[in-house]
């Protein structure tokens, strides 16, 4: 399947115009295409850990505080340029990693 990434981009003179470069699906690396994001197993230490009860331990070990990846929205899997040695993939690329940047920034709240 064609897959494209598509963004809109601002030129000298002021105007809008859509972009767009072909690209494939790959596994996220943020969450190595689980589509969760376990952060939380670094933030608990295990004094706070012994002090929960078993109910909340096996949901703890089981997954159940994991969250969707704030990177793939829960698929596992990204666009990533075909070509990412074209001049249109450089742009998107530089503007991607500031919107993952924000995205980091915010899931750590």
């Amino acid at each position: 399947m064609n897959q494209t990434i598509s963004w809109i981009s601002t030129t000298s003179c002021g105007e809008e115009q859509e972009l767009s470069i072909p690209a494939n699906e790959e596994p996220c690396q943020v969450c190595q295409g689980k589509g969760l994001f376990d952060l939380h197993i670094r933030l608990v230490s295990l004094e706070e850990f012994t002090r929960w009860n078993l109910e909340e331990k096996e949901d703890y070990l089981r997954g159940g505080y994991d969250m969707e990846c704030p990177e793939c929205s829960g698929r596992g899997l990204v666009l990533v340029p075909a070509d990412p040695d074209s001049e249109l993939a450089r742009q998107y690329l530089e503007l991607d990693f500031a919107r993952r940047e924000r995205v980091w920034e915010e899931s750590r709240g």
